[in-house]
Formats: structure tokens, C-alpha cells, sequence
């Protein structure tokens, strides 16, 4: 798991699902669930960008840009 710099949003791998999930700390409601590579293992949120940096157990690095909430 990562959360954003603000503490308002939670990103977390589902490694079984092959997904990413942002979800809101306020209530921890899913917002989103974005398809990844094989197999998410590891994640972090870069504070400079907005971007979610997701690694996955198949060698590849995936960089999701944060959609900002409504």
C-alpha cells in the first residue's frame, strides 16, 4: 500500500485481481480499480508528480498518473 501526500487517498495492489485501487481514506471507499500487469506486487506514491509508481511480480514497472477526486 501507498497513500498520498495529503493522507486523503489509499493505492493498493491486489495482487490475485491484477488491479490497482485508489481508495479515500475519509470513508475507505473504492473510487477506482485500474487493470496492471501480472501479478502487482509492490507500490508507491511519488509526492513530486501525483504519479503511482506499481511493480509487478513479472519484471515490469508501471507508472499510473493520480486522477484527482470530484
Amino acid at each position: 500500500m501507498a497513500i498520498s501526500t495529503d493522507g486523503e487517498s489509499l493505492y493498493v495492489v491486489n495482487y490475485n485481481s491484477d488491479t490497482v485501487s485508489k481508495v479515500l481514506t475519509a470513508d475507505m471507499t473504492e473510487v477506482q480499480e485500474l487493470r496492471a500487469n501480472d501479478k502487482p506486487i509492490g507500490i508507491t506514491y511519488d509526492p513530486e508528480t501525483g504519479n503511482v509508481w506499481v511493480s509487478t511480480y513479472s519484471g515490469s514497472l508501471m507508472i499510473f498518473a493520480d486522477s484527482p477526486q470530484e
